[in-house]
């Protein structure tokens, strides 16, 4: 299971977690570049507030060469 920064997590975390990366997969295949991927993923998850996270994901599936 994945593991939590404060509390266990249930299945049903897990659940949830992976529909969001399944969702993150989709909005990345959808978008032109990182910054198009994080204005669509802010603006499907406005509440998220781990936008160090989101930038690292952004140049997971954008990478600068």
């Amino acid at each position: 299971m994945l593991s939590s920064h404060y509390v266990p997590e249930t299945i049903k975390d897990v659940d949830t977690k992976i529909a969001y990366l399944e969702e993150l997969k989709e909005i990345a295949k959808n978008s032109l570049n990182a910054n198009d991927f994080k204005d669509k993923v802010k603006a499907k998850f406005p509440a998220y507030n781990g936008l160090n996270y989101l930038d690292m994901t952004a140049g997971y599936f954008f990478p600068q060469n």
